[in-house]
């Protein structure tokens, strides 16, 4: 059941600790950008990528961010399976093999491979004889387990409600509900799997708000650098991948660009941007969920979204990959 509080995050990533935020709803919300403008797309990526960057550090309480450690995620991932690290098809056996793989390589190839100087060391530093991913207990030691959240990465999930009217125009329609919410990620570093990686987001509500407008993209960043580079759009693929009633979109990226073991560039964020609206109803409340899925092979991920705005990801053979999933309940007073 759900409470009477506008923002509230149902659930974090596998098994980690429930949070709960509130905040109060208003009817509208004022900002000094031209939000209108910036959901329609009539913006450069550059003025879209600030304006997410600004409401993500403004500490309002219509954002909310979930982080996950990759290693975290393996662990839950075994957990969430009943298998312990030390059995086949273990996600945290096959994290540190990678970490040992990686291992045997010289600084000057993993610098190549696009891995900051820290995250170099704590990788070399797995050759010592105390780190071993061929003979691990029913429980990740220690030294293990800080070698391998150090080699490893963290993940940003976020969520952000930008604007909830009723009886706004947009695109020159007037519609009885309109909501902006943007949702994405922002991985701190490149992972240490580069395939193709999935994100979904959905909506659902008592009277249906159906998609007007989404701007998504993935946001592709120089591996030696950590700089921005550009962004590759996937708006036409998302509003593709839609359902039949328009609530929700989804799309797969190239989380890794390489030549040949060089990965130059990575996807280290991106964002679905989507206006919402009703034409006949005045909507008090709204679900919006979202999952990310990071790939472990190179089979790409798929999704479906039902009717209540849940999201399923599948891949063709097995399933290889796992998500990162939230939903947050927008209710307006």
């Amino acid at each position: 059941m759900f409470s009477k509080a506008k923002l509230i995050l149902l659930g974090t990533l596998f098994t980690l600790a429930l949070s709960i935020q509130t905040s109060n709803v208003y009817a509208s919300t004022k900002t000094e950008v031209d939000v209108d403008k910036l959901y329609l797309s009539e913006s450069s990526p550059a003025e879209r990528s600030e304006f997410i960057n600004s409401r993500l550090n403004s500490g309002d309480d219509n954002v909310t961010i979930t982080t996950v450690n990759e290693f975290d995620l393996c662990k839950s991932i075994d957990k969430s399976r009943g298998i312990l690290p030390n059995q086949d098809g273990s996600q945290t056996k096959a994290y540190l093999e990678r970490i040992q793989e990686l291992s045997t390589k010289d600084k000057s190839e993993l610098a190549n491979m696009g891995f900051s100087d820290v995250r170099i060391q704590a990788i070399q530093s797995a050759q010592n004889s105390s780190f071993n991913s061929k003979k691990l207990n029913s429980t990740v030691d220690s030294i293990t387990s800080l070698i391998a959240t150090s080699a490893g990465t963290t993940c940003n999930l976020y969520m952000i409600l930008d604007g909830y009217f009723y009886d706004h125009s947009f695109n020159g329609s007037k519609y009885k509900t309109l909501a902006y919410v943007t949702t994405g990620w922002n991985w701190s570093g490149m992972p240490l799997w580069t395939y193709d990686d999935g994100f979904a987001t959905a909506w659902s509500s008592s009277t249906n708000l159906q998609l007007c407008q989404t701007s998504s993209a993935a946001e592709y960043y120089a591996t030696n650098t950590n700089t921005y580079k550009y962004e590759d759009s996937y708006s036409k693929q998302a509003w593709n991948n839609r359902p039949v009633g328009l609530n929700g979109t989804s799309f797969e990226f190239q989380l890794g660009k390489s030549s040949g073991y060089n990965i130059y560039e990575y996807a280290k964020s991106g964002y679905s941007m989507n206006a919402l609206m009703s034409t006949d109803f005045y909507v008090g409340s709204f679900t919006n969920s979202i999952l990310y899925a990071h790939a472990y092979t190179t089979v790409s991920p798929s999704f479906s979204i039902s009717g209540e705005g849940k999201i399923d990801a599948g891949w063709s053979f097995e399933k290889v990959s796992e998500t990162f999933p939230r939903t947050t309940l927008f209710e307006k007073r």
